[in-house]
């Protein structure tokens, strides 16, 4: 299609559901999604905070379920797309089991709705934890059917430095760990912006420091498959 269809989506949160019902959520709105728009295969998604978080414990889903799809076929089937062509993730905590420890050294754990949503056990801050998800999928698949097959072919993880609500150094963790299961990702770190900078810069739009980054990002993407199709073409 030469037109790009924008979906704002929302889910429920804490009190109403826990992390399995936002993640349901996002995975009825893909649904819904790709039934009304079937012809749009190069899908984005971006999330913000707990946004990020819920949202790459959907992608994760959602290429364990493609996977599971191809195995029960007994065939790979080449050049298929994964779910999600990219991912960005802006200010996400990714480790809420470490998140859950940074919350508890500042005194705001028993506010926070983290662990009401996650679990109040380390073993379920962990299963909850997307970044410890792909780890642990990584560990348990076939070799001809690896799990980053079925993964954003591109990742961004973007943070303000100067955000104090999830650290930077959150961010600095996850793509560290995504990568060593083979996983490429990017990473972008902006000065002088805190945890809402990141978000309200990309919702002002052009000229923004956030909005330039992570749209110079998608376009440099969308360019590197149209050259690669054209390649592929000749």
């Amino acid at each position: 299609p030469d037109y790009d269809v924008v979906a704002i989506v929302g889910y429920r949160t804490y009190p109403d559901t826990d992390v399995n019902g936002q993640v349901k959520d996002l995975n009825l709105a893909y649904d819904m999604l790709r039934n009304n728009f079937p012809n749009h295969t190069k899908i984005t998604l971006v999330g913000h905070s707990s946004g990020a978080h819920i949202g790459l414990i959907h992608v994760v889903q959602q290429a364990e379920a493609k996977r599971k799809q191809q195995q029960q076929q007994q065939k790979i089937i080449m050049n298929n797309p994964p779910p999600y062509e990219c991912y960005v993730s802006l200010s996400g905590p990714m480790n809420v089991s470490h998140h859950f420890d940074y919350e508890a050294a500042r005194g705001v754990e028993e506010l926070s709705p983290l662990q009401p949503v996650n679990g109040r056990t380390r073993e379920a801050l962990i299963s909850n934890s997307p970044v410890m998800q792909i780890i642990m999928k990584q560990q348990q698949i076939q070799p001809e059917l690896p799990i980053q097959n079925f993964l954003p072919r591109h990742m961004l993880f973007l943070h303000g430095i100067e955000d104090t609500t999830v650290p930077f150094t959150a961010t600095a963790e996850a793509a560290y760990l995504i990568r060593s299961c083979g996983i490429h990702v990017d990473e972008i770190y902006v000065a002088k912006k805190g945890h809402e900078d990141v978000v309200v810069d990309l919702m002002y739009g052009e000229g923004t420091i956030v909005w330039n980054k992570v749209n110079t990002w998608l376009q440099q993407k969308k360019q590197d498959y149209y050259e690669k199709r054209t390649r592929n073409a000749y």
